[in-house]
């Protein structure tokens, strides 16, 4: 016996440790390797994006080798441009600043006095202090020792290394692209292979979308940030700012960085700006126009151009940028969103990775069950009458009441059963919805009025003014267990508002016995009894027994609100017991007990 506990321990805990070791050696494999992989996924992201070109010119005619190079060509032939431009651009910059030097020493020198006497001034002075102590020679001399002097011999052509590495890689994504283009049939076929002919299906999906989403989002973005880019041109070339063609275009390709990269754009047009202009007009033009510019594209060009954009999370793709940026450098923060979208794709279609998609991808609009009932279990009572009323405004009364206030009164009496909800809880929870729904706009004006009592906890319908219009008491209602019961059948009794008819709402609080004694009394024409899940069965069929031996011609109706697919099970158990309906909802219900009130026969009568 101690064997097999001890077992069951060890697998309870190997899953998430095997899982756990797994991500880590994910993890160490992708730094240690990001030589190899960084190019790779470089490789992959220009596939992505050069795919459609590609099958757009296959489409008309043109053979799959003759359009893969005509694209790879034209593609990589513009971005060689790209940089080339650049680069000679970005060396004319460094090549005039030192021409501003008197700009630049003027623009010190305001700040200097700008801050003078302030606490600018004093946090500066310390840190110069404190610099000036750790750089100060130890006075015994502990630290003068001798340097050690090597000799390397100087390169022939400096920085050439750096450039070779540079050219090596290049050459390498460009030849991949240009495979995986020709080859990527044959590679899908292979995977396919891998993943087995089970999973051929969702293998298939999960790489449709993964290159469809990845490719609308770089094709979309780059339209978008092309015109950013030439926004800002035109805007620096009316301000006068040095140079603006190479602000545009590198503000197009900042923009690619989500969220971060329009605002890294301002930084280098503004210095430019400081350092070439006398004033402090032309920089403060720079910085409004970057970001009107910015706050534009992000409030109004994208969400009409492509809504929702990558279909990532923004907290998660920021929190993925930077785990990419520290896992592969710069290039992990140009990977970040496309590597993000694949897993938030192949979340979707392996069930391992799904609880990462939920947290990475942008979910669906929450339910306004959870909503409302985790507001009621925090003691928001406004915020979850907020809720149910935004619901009300595009449903029915009836609609709310089944598919939000009464499964909330479920899940509180699950959650109370289980010892997560206190006493008090739950009654503040219960307490709160009924005050809620009795607080609901009407649909139809001239509705009775509601009354509590305080005596037996009835709920009386069919009062205008305070003033009951008569003493017939058509429905009665009967709680089966407990005061989740009760407060189901008030919300009902809110639904059912004859003219001519009183509803009463009995209390669990009361014995079966003065509940039955109520029943002769009044003696009404429906009888419902509800009982929320979980369980109940046993009681209700307890009391419809007692029931239908006291008043055999009285309609019966039970009601198994939020029960699931248990209704089924209720429904044959309770017809054999004398029922005449069951309500699998709060609306079913209604209309039984609407139906039964309309063909009973006159009170007069039946007396």
């Amino acid at each position: 016996m101690r064997e097999r506990v001890r077992t069951g321990v060890i697998g309870a805990y190997s899953g998430p440790a095997i899982t756990l070791i797994s991500v880590i050696l994910l993890l160490a494999a992708l730094h240690v390797a990001q030589a190899v992989l960084m190019p790779v996924a470089l490789a992959i992201l220009f596939a992505f994006l050069l795919a459609p070109l590609v099958k757009g010119l296959q489409r008309r005619g043109i053979r799959t080798f003759a359009a893969v190079i005509m694209v790879a060509v034209l593609a990589f032939s513009a971005l060689g441009t790209l940089a080339w431009v650049i680069g000679v651009q970005l060396a004319s910059v460094a090549a005039d600043l030192p021409g501003y030097r008197s700009n630049i020493i003027k623009k010190i020198g305001d700040l200097r006095v700008a801050k003078k006497g302030t606490a600018l001034e004093k946090v500066q002075q310390m840190a110069e202090d404190v610099a000036g102590a750790i750089r100060m020679p130890n006075e015994k001399g502990a630290n003068s020792r001798p340097v050690p002097v090597t000799v390397e011999s100087p390169a022939l052509i400096p920085g050439l290394p750096t450039l070779l590495e540079v050219l090596a890689v290049s050459g390498f994504v460009i030849v991949l692209v240009i495979f995986i283009l020709l080859r990527q049939e044959e590679l899908r076929h292979r995977l396919i292979q891998v993943v087995g002919h089970r999973r051929l299906a969702v293998t298939t999906k999960a790489l449709d979308e993964a290159g469809q989403r990845v490719s609308r989002y770089l094709i979309r973005q780059g339209i978008v940030n092309a015109t950013f880019g030439g926004a800002v041109t035109l805007g620096l070339l009316i301000i006068g700012v040095p140079y603006a063609i190479l602000w545009g275009v590198l503000a197009a390709n900042l923009r690619f960085i989500p969220y971060l990269g329009g605002w890294m754009a301002v930084l280098a047009p503004t210095l430019v700006s400081l350092a070439v202009f006398p004033g402090w007009l032309q920089p403060i033009l720079v910085i409004s126009l970057m970001a009107i510019l910015e706050l534009t594209m992000y409030m109004a060009v994208e969400p009409w151009f492509y809504g929702q954009g990558a279909g990532i999370s923004e907290v998660a793709l920021l929190i993925a940028l930077a785990f990419w940026t520290w896992l592969w450098g710069p290039i992990g923060l140009i990977l970040g969103t496309p590597l993000t979208i694949c897993v938030a794709v192949l979340g979707k279609y392996i069930p391992s990775l799904r609880p990462l998609a939920l947290l990475i991808g942008e979910s669906p609009p929450p339910r306004p069950v959870p909503v409302f009932y985790q507001r009621l279990v925090g003691r928001d009572e406004p915020e979850a009458g907020r809720t149910a009323r935004e619901y009300l405004d595009a449903h029915s009364r009836e609609k709310l009441f089944d598919d939000v206030l009464i499964p909330a009164l479920a899940w509180a009496k699950r959650d109370h059963e289980a010892d997560v909800l206190t006493d008090e809880d739950k009654r503040f929870v219960l307490n709160a919805t009924y005050r809620i729904a009795a607080g609901l706009p009407e649909e139809e004006p001239n509705q009775e009025d509601t009354h509590v009592s305080k005596e037996d906890g009835t709920h009386h319908l069919g009062m205008r003014n305070g003033q009951a219009e008569g003493p017939r008491v058509c429905l009665i209602g009967w709680p089966a267990r407990d005061t989740a019961d009760e407060v189901a059948l008030r919300l009902l009794a809110l639904l059912i508002r004859p003219a001519d008819c009183a509803v009463r709402v009995t209390s669990n609080r009361l014995l079966i016995g003065e509940t039955l004694g109520i029943i002769e009394r009044e003696r009404p024409d429906v009888i419902c009894v509800v009982a929320l899940p979980p369980g109940g069965l046993g009681s209700t069929l307890h009391l419809v027994r007692r029931l239908r031996a006291r008043m055999p011609e009285t309609n019966i109706v039970v009601g198994r609100w939020a029960g699931g697919r248990s209704i089924e099970e209720w429904q044959d158990r309770l017809s054999a017991s004398g029922v005449d309906q069951v309500g699998g909802t709060i609306a079913v219900t209604r209309a039984h007990i609407v139906e039964m009130l309309s063909t009973a026969p006159a009170r007069a009568e039946r007396l």
